[in-house]
C-alpha cells in the first residue's frame, strides 16, 4: 500500500475512505486492551481472549459501517464496475465484498457477515426496498441473519420468527474440553431442546464444530464429530463436505490411507466436489 500510494495504510483509508465517508468513530488497529473496545465474552459469560495478531484490522461503530454502506452503494467508494468486478464471488465462497444480488447492472442487495473470537457483525442492504441492517454484537450469536429476517418481517407486517439459540456455540467450547462429552450434550439438546435450539442445520452445526477442534489442532476429536455428521440425513453436497474434512484430518495426522478414503466418499457422493477431487489427485502423486 505505502509503495502504490506513498502513505501507510492506515493514513490512506483514512484519508481516502473514512473521512469521505463521515465515519467519525473509525480507528485502525486501535488495541483491545482500549477502553474503547466492547470485552468479547462467550455463552457461559467468560471473557474471549482476541487471539489475532495480524495488522490492518478496521475497529469501527454500526453508524460507521452503514455510513460506509452508503457511499459504497452510490459508487462513491468504488465506481460500478469496479464494485460489480469485486462483487464475483470465489469458488466454494463469497466475494471480496461478501454476497450480492443484482438485476442487469441494478444492485438489488447486498450482505456481508463475519464474527472472530466472539465478536460479529452483519450488514445487510435491501436497495429495493430502501432498508439497510447493521448488527453488532461482542457475544457471538450466529443468529443474525435470523434477526434481521425478523426486523423486516416485521417492517412488512408479516408473521415474525424469533431464532432459536446455536448448536454449534453452544456445544463447541464443551466439545473442545471433551468430545464425548460435548457429543453428550449436542444429543441431549436434540432430545429435549428443540423448542430453544435451532436444528434446522444440524449437519452444518456439527461441521463448524468439527472446524472448530480441527483449527485446535484436535484432529481425532474433530473427526468424531465430523464422523457424527455424515451419519445424519442431509443434502448430499453437506455430507461430502464432511467426509472431505475428514480427510483433511486424516492428511493432518499424515494417514494418507484413511485421508484418500474419506476423500473418495466425497467425491463419489458429490461429483462436483472439486477440493476433495484435487486432493486425491495431490496424494496419488
Amino acid at each position: 500500500m505505502k509503495k502504490v500510494s506513498g502513505q501507510p495504510y492506515a493514513d490512506f483509508i483514512t484519508k481516502n475512505i473514512f473521512k469521505p465517508c463521515g465515519m467519525k468513530g473509525a480507528v485502525v488497529d486501535l488495541p483491545v486492551s482500549s477502553p474503547l473496545m466492547a470485552k468479547a465474552f462467550d455463552q457461559d459469560f467468560r471473557t474471549t481472549p482476541y487471539l489475532q495478531s495480524m495488522t490492518g484490522w478496521v475497529r469501527l461503530t454500526a453508524k460507521d459501517l452503514y455510513q460506509w454502506s452508503v457511499y459504497l452503494h452510490n459508487y462513491k467508494i468504488l465506481d460500478k464496475a469496479s464494485f460489480k468486478e469485486l462483487a464475483v464471488n470465489f469458488p466454494n465462497g463469497e466475494s471480496s465484498i461478501g454476497t450480492t444480488g443484482f438485476a442487469g447492472d441494478t444492485l438489488l442487495w447486498h450482505r456481508h457477515q463475519g464474527s472472530n473470537s466472539n465478536y460479529e457483525a452483519l450488514l445487510y442492504s435491501d436497495l429495493k426496498r430502501g432498508y439497510t441492517v447493521v448488527m453488532m454484537t461482542n457475544n457471538q450469536q450466529m443468529k443474525v441473519d435470523g434477526i434481521k429476517n425478523a426486523l423486516f418481517a416485521a417492517l412488512a407486517n408479516e408473521p415474525v420468527i424469533v431464532p432459536k439459540k446455536s448448536v454449534y456455540l453452544e456445544i463447541r467450547e464443551k466439545a473442545l474440553a471433551n468430545v464425548d462429552r460435548g457429543l453428550d450434550y449436542y444429543r441431549e439438546l436434540k432430545a429435549n431442546h428443540h423448542d430453544n435450539y435451532d436444528f434446522s442445520f444440524e449437519i452444518g452445526d456439527l461441521i463448524s464444530t468439527g472446524k472448530y477442534l480441527l483449527r485446535r489442532n484436535k484432529m481425532d476429536d474433530a473427526i468424531k464429530v465430523f464422523q457424527t455428521a455424515v451419519a445424519l440425513q442431509a443434502k448430499p453436497d453437506d455430507i461430502a463436505y464432511g467426509y472431505e474434512l475428514i480427510g483433511e484430518a486424516y492428511l493432518k495426522k499424515q494417514d494418507k490411507t484413511n485421508a484418500q478414503v474419506n476423500y473418495k466418499k466425497a467425491v463419489a457422493i458429490d461429483p462436483n466436489n472439486k477440493n476433495a477431487a484435487g486432493m486425491l489427485q495431490e496424494i496419488s502423486k
